[in-house]
């Protein structure tokens, strides 16, 4: 060792060596575009979900390529959801509403955990709308008298009678 020069320090020189490292993180990419996003949540994820999925999907994937798809995935906001999540609410039912914006989430929650695009899920921070009452159906003529054959036919001898009452009552059993 040199005279005059001290021992050096080991965490002074890990620090040192972590200085002279650049850092790249994936948070900071910047060139990914939402189609991107889309082009590979296509191609892992799809293909995992049940096939009525995949095609109650896929229209969805496309209004979302249509209206985000050229856009940088840094220029995805929660503002920018917000925007779309009250366009959507103006056309279509809250419902369907709800459904494109849970696959947007979807998405951009892969991109988040499983791609690392994104340093916060910007989905977090929107809030979804209100759920619809749920639809109250009634069976149609053809129906009840499907209903009412399957039932006389039964091994069950009350099942008939049970599902008469109801039908003149016109309460939900």
């Amino acid at each position: 060792m040199e005279a005059g020069l001290a021992t050096p320090n080991p965490l002074m020189q890990i620090k040192d060596r972590l200085d002279t490292v650049e850092t790249v993180s994936p948070h900071l990419e910047m060139s990914y575009t939402m189609q991107d996003l889309i082009s590979r949540y296509r191609k892992d994820v799809i293909p995992l979900k049940a096939k009525t999925t995949q095609k109650t999907n896929e229209p969805v994937l496309k209004y979302w390529e249509q209206k985000l798809g050229s856009l940088k995935l840094t220029e995805i906001t929660p503002k920018l959801i917000n925007q779309h999540r009250d366009a959507l609410l103006k056309v279509y039912e809250t419902g369907t509403a709800r459904r494109s914006l849970a696959l947007l989430g979807a998405m951009l929650n892969v991109a988040y955990k499983d791609y690392e695009w994104f340093p916060v899920n910007p989905m977090s921070k929107v809030r979804k709308p209100r759920a619809s009452k749920p639809r109250q159906r009634y069976l149609s003529d053809e129906e009840w008298s499907r209903l009412l054959t399957a039932c006389k036919a039964s091994t069950h001898r009350m099942l008939y009678p049970i599902t008469i009452l109801s039908l003149v009552l016109e309460q939900d059993f």
